[in-house]
């Protein structure tokens, strides 16, 4: 869809605002007993389905800030995506919830007590799509380095950037090696199979999109547009080869432990540390260039660390989905073998463009820690 920045906040805000809607607790019926156990069902059924068409709104539109917004709303749409990953899972898992409810009749009145409680745990999600901000409090105090001279601001900068590349190589360690396990759990035969329903319609392959007359297929459609979501993340053309790129990983790693190892060769970050300490050396900057610097490579180590800690979330998340009964969802294995392969090539791709690995440019998402050098100790005005 064409890129429109303005666009964004509407539609973020109409998606939010159907998810709570569904989520928060269903009014009492006053009629008889048998539109008190019928209507409250059918009424959250129809509001799945409207909010199915804001849920594909909002990817469609974050997937156009991703490709063509600034650095910092291309930061921010990886968040929101991933925030709204977490968002569809949860509401997939509270239709399920409901569908067992209703058929083993469970009275109207107990329904919407578990999505309430569902609502106050998806409001962090729900606030992160909109403003695109981690609820995280990060600081970083200017007054302090402003007022050092510029041998110590110098210093404080090249410290910074060995934080913030230990800190991309670490969490992308961690979180790689958390996804990994996943796709260790699920099994190589299904990660083989999985190849086949990436960067597919779901819904069509699947084949549980065709009817939405009950909760069980809606539950479907949530798992599904969480996938497509993930997918977003990547982009099309990357996330047709994630299966490729994770099984050449599956066969490498015995169980994940060597991860950080085989992400440092990958990224190259001494050799990334060493040509900027020595571009911060030769720029014969001020103190108050250095703080520049400073700022801005610590801002892109606090932009990396939200985003790892929600992917964090989406992992622990997609547990769900091998929960899901195979009667409401045959393919569930497979659902989340190529959710977990594309979220795993995500991360390793993801950390390279954050610690800008001169080895793997396929994202380019940010400026890398040169560009922020460069533009603060080097640009002329």
């Amino acid at each position: 869809m064409p890129y429109s920045q303005a666009s964004y906040p509407q539609i973020a805000q109409a998606y939010a605002e159907g998810v709570v809607a569904l989520l928060a607790p269903a009014p009492v019926q006053r009629s008889t007993q048998r539109s008190l156990n019928i209507r409250p069902y059918t009424a959250l059924a129809a509001q799945a389905r409207a909010l199915l068409q804001a849920s594909d709104a909002l990817t469609d539109v974050a997937s156009a800030r991703l490709e063509f917004g600034s650095h910092d709303e291309r930061v921010s749409a990886q968040l929101q995506l991933i925030a709204k990953a977490l968002t569809d899972l949860t509401v997939s898992q509270h239709l399920l919830e409901a569908a067992e409810d209703e058929q083993n009749g469970v009275q109207v009145q107990t329904v919407g007590i578990g999505r309430s409680a569902a609502l106050f745990e998806v409001d962090t999600y729900l606030k992160v799509i909109q403003t695109g901000i981690s609820p995280r409090p990060h600081a970083y105090s200017a007054q302090r380095a402003l007022a050092v001279d510029a041998a110590t601001a110098q210093r404080d900068l090249i410290e910074s950037v060995q934080h913030s590349l230990e800190t991309v190589l670490d969490r992308s360690a961690m979180n790689g090696q958390a996804a990994f396990r996943g796709l260790v759990s699920i099994g190589l035969f299904n990660l083989a199979k999985a190849a086949s329903i990436v960067g597919v319609d779901l819904a069509e392959h699947l084949g549980y999109g065709k009817q939405m007359s009950n909760l069980y297929e809606l539950v479907n459609q949530y798992v599904g547009r969480a996938h497509e979501t993930i997918l977003t993340l990547l982009g099309r053309e990357l996330s047709r080869t994630a299966v490729d790129r994770a099984m050449n990983f599956f066969q490498s790693l015995r169980d994940g432990s060597l991860l950080g190892e085989l992400l440092e060769r990958l990224y190259e970050t001494q050799q990334t540390r060493a040509a900027v300490e020595a571009m911060v050396q030769q720029s014969g900057a001020d103190a108050a260039a250095f703080t520049k610097a400073t700022e801005s490579i610590t801002n892109l180590t606090t932009q990396f660390d939200d985003i790892m800690d929600f992917v964090g979330k989406l992992i622990t998340g997609l547990k769900y989905v091998g929960m899901i009964p195979a009667a409401t969802m045959p393919q569930a294995q497979l659902v989340m073998a190529a959710s977990h392969s594309v979220l795993f090539t995500y991360i390793v791709l993801a950390g390279a463009d954050f610690a800008d690995s001169q080895r793997i440019k396929m994202l380019n998402r940010v400026p890398g820690v040169r560009d922020l050098i460069v533009a603060a100790l080097y640009s002329k005005g």
